[in-house]
């Protein structure tokens, strides 16, 4: 979108000549980006609609903007790029907004730190440390990617606000990092995995280091019950402190005893979990031959 143009606030149908000339010109902007600048890994385009003033904005589509051919330009140059479903097409990633949405291809939830994505003197609906990392963990753990944006002021400062969200949740990953960075769904863990109601962002699986990583939002007490599949486990102990605990392990179920009475962490405490697989074919292993 641009709103400096007469174009795109009227659209293609009230003045087909006028948008033309406007398509043209973000076809030569796009051009330029993916030409002058060396490799490009993401075009990450956003904007699709026309405007906001019906009935113009529901009659947008791909054809419009000349996506087909826009993207096949860009390919041209940047034959490695990835390129996200905002210019009309599906092409190669979903970016599901202000919500978490599992898809069958590769996505990432985006979302904002209040309710705005540019800065608003009015929104102090300020997203909480827990749920900033709720909703991360929850994107991984559905194996998607997270995006988490904020709306600096007209002179580039950062609401106070946001700056306390992102240090939470860098602090957060500092202690717990292992349990997002290289993860991803967790194919041996069932949806609900904590017994008595108590709900667990499911466990994120590391394929290959034999791990299971337990996101606890909802603190259980001393004992947390888990229900998993094909999957045994062997041991575990807190992700951020190390402090170990014991287990009882069985085919379907398992309980991890000795928790401590109220959470280590108040937003989200992990427990890491060494299991062995049930299912031979589940974990790549590597064989020698003598």
């Amino acid at each position: 979108m641009d709103w400096s143009e007469t174009a795109y606030w009227n659209g293609p149908r009230r003045d087909l000549k006028s948008w033309g000339i406007f398509v043209e010109k973000v076809h030569a902007q796009v051009r330029e980006l993916v030409s002058s600048y060396g490799r490009l890994d993401i075009l990450w385009y956003d904007g699709f609609w026309a405007s906001d003033n019906p009935p113009f904005a529901d009659a947008i589509d791909a054809q419009d903007w000349l996506s087909k051919q826009l993207n096949a330009m860009v390919r041209r140059a940047q034959p490695g790029i990835i390129i996200n479903d905002r210019s009309g097409l599906e092409e190669d990633f979903g970016t599901p907004e202000q919500k978490v949405i599992e898809q069958a291809r590769p996505w990432e939830a985006c979302m904002t730190t209040n309710d705005n994505w540019g800065f608003h003197r009015g929104d102090r609906n300020w997203k909480t440390p827990r749920q900033l990392i709720g909703s991360l963990v929850h994107s991984v753990s559905r194996g998607g990617n997270f995006i988490l944006n904020m709306g600096p002021r007209a002179d580039g400062s950062v609401p106070g606000q946001a700056r306390s969200g992102f240090e939470a949740l860098g602090s957060w990953l500092s202690r717990n990092g292992n349990s997002v960075y290289g993860c991803g769904k967790a194919p041996h863990l069932m949806r609900e995995a904590l017994d008595g109601g108590y709900f667990c962002n499911t466990g994120i699986w590391t394929a290959g280091k034999e791990r299971l990583y337990f996101h606890i939002l909802r603190w259980p007490g001393e004992e947390l019950g888990v229900r998993t599949e094909g999957v045994h486990l062997l041991a575990a102990k807190s992700l951020a402190t190390g402090e170990s605990f014991s287990v009882e392990s069985r085919t379907g179920a398992s309980r991890i005893k000795g928790l401590p009475r109220k959470p280590i962490d108040p937003c989200d405490t992990v427990i890491e979990c060494e299991y062995l697989s049930e299912e031979p074919t589940a974990i790549p292993r590597r064989t020698s031959r003598t």
